[in-house]
């Protein structure tokens, strides 16, 4: 049977978190989706200097991830004694793609997926998990968990975890061949805190194997888009003046996933973020903070520059006007010179004084600070946010081609 199923939604947004748009509970069926978007930016305070990026992306989730018992509650069928798990709400949800209450009682497919996509897709492979069945509270519960900010010199560092020892041969003797084998497990431990740290990711690096979503169990990026809102100055509201002058920003999108196969039970979900690139009003090239840098920083010497380990990056590294209190913190570690292999933008000090506009400021006292984004970080831009920082108002078609029975199956129950 094929069904089409039409409806809207209507979903406010905040920079820099994860907000649901829609998600469907699936059988085995081929599905396609077809939608379109208008998003809106909240009026704001100041002209918008640059765009701002949106993704949007559906993934595909199955039961069998979600519930540890799935298999057995499919294969006993109708007289099964298993029972699916769900989740009381402490508080008001609506970041999961349906308004809910406190103390609600929601299954937990309406939940954990959405943890699982954001472990999976939206923080760095190297923080730590959250937990699956963790409820969304205070804000996030709303607006939706915050996600990483876009790659730079100072959001884009690693944590590492080699030690002095991994590059250590042990006291005593040895030959060459030992030599041979420290070189080879610091080489494998490399690849695992850089380009390694998931399952599939090692499988990759290490053995070139490509490793599919049922193997790590990891939600199914099904499709995956990238617009960019641009603004203008003026909006007329009266024929006197043609308005006030200020920025607004709109864009209408198309967002269509071709007829698929989804071969078991599960959910589609689909996700949306706004975030403006990590343009910071304060940074400025790594060399220039060095008033006696050394020959191996400045020269660029590829012979030296090959043989040496990635560094720690402060903040203090990358800003002007540090202050004292986060100017030694450690963010990360980064490539040695990458300083050579990345150009830092430029904001004039005027905007910064006039503090309108979408760049970050502020210091870091926290790798954490620098690499995601946090409450209230470009409220300043907005001059109000009843509905967040941005609105999507989107109406969607979904086709299913199912082996569901038709309503008049159901209507003429027993008849037949």
């Amino acid at each position: 049977m094929k069904y089409n199923c039409p409806f809207f939604a209507y979903v406010p947004l905040t920079v820099g978190r994860l907000q649901t748009v829609w998600r469907v509970p699936t059988v085995p069926e081929k599905i396609s989706v077809e939608g379109g978007m208008i998003i809106r930016l909240a009026r704001l305070v100041r002209g918008l200097p640059i765009d701002c990026r949106v993704d949007i992306a559906t993934f595909f989730v199955p039961h069998r991830h979600v519930y540890s018992n799935w298999e057995t509650f499919i294969t006993e069928g109708v007289d099964t004694s298993q029972t699916l798990a769900s989740t009381t709400l402490t508080q008001s949800v609506d970041s999961l793609g349906s308004h809910y209450d406190a103390a609600d009682t929601i299954p937990d497919w309406c939940l954990h997926p959405y943890n699982m996509i954001w472990n999976r897709y939206y923080k760095l492979p190297f923080d730590t998990d959250r937990d699956v069945g963790a409820q969304p509270t205070g804000k996030a519960a709303r607006w939706g968990i915050f996600i990483t900010k876009l790659p730079s010199m100072i959001s884009g560092l690693m944590d590492e975890t080699l030690t002095e020892a991994d590059y250590e041969i042990a006291d005593g003797d040895w030959d060459i061949r030992e030599l041979g084998r420290m070189k080879g497990r610091l080489k494998t431990e490399i690849r695992r805190d850089y380009f390694g740290r998931r399952y599939s990711e090692l499988m990759q690096s290490s053995w070139g194997s490509k490793i599919g979503p049922e193997t790590d169990q990891r939600p199914h990026m099904i499709w995956h888009e990238v617009y960019w809102l641009s603004g203008h100055d003026v909006v007329g509201t009266a024929d006197a003046n043609l308005g006030q002058v200020g920025g607004a920003s709109v864009g209408t999108f198309r967002y269509t996933i071709p007829m698929r196969n989804y071969p078991e039970h599960g959910s589609l979900w689909t996700l949306i973020s706004l975030r403006w690139p990590p343009i910071h009003e304060e940074e400025v090239d790594y060399l220039s903070t060095k008033s006696s840098p050394t020959y191996k920083q400045i020269a660029g010497d590829p012979d030296i520059i090959k043989h040496e380990p990635p560094i720690a990056i402060n903040f203090s590294d990358g800003m002007h006007n540090h202050g004292t209190i986060s100017s030694g913190h450690t963010l990360g570690k980064a490539p040695y010179a990458q300083w050579y292999r990345y150009i830092p933008s430029y904001v004039h000090k005027r905007y910064d004084d006039l503090n309108a506009y979408p760049f970050l400021s502020g210091h870091y006292s926290t790798a954490q600070q620098a690499r995601y984004h946090y409450q209230g970080e470009f409220d300043r831009v907005f001059k109000g946010a009843a509905l967040g920082h941005a609105t999507v108002d989107s109406s969607w078609r979904i086709q299913r081609v199912s082996r569901i029975p038709g309503a008049l199956t159901q209507i003429f129950a027993g008849t037949r």
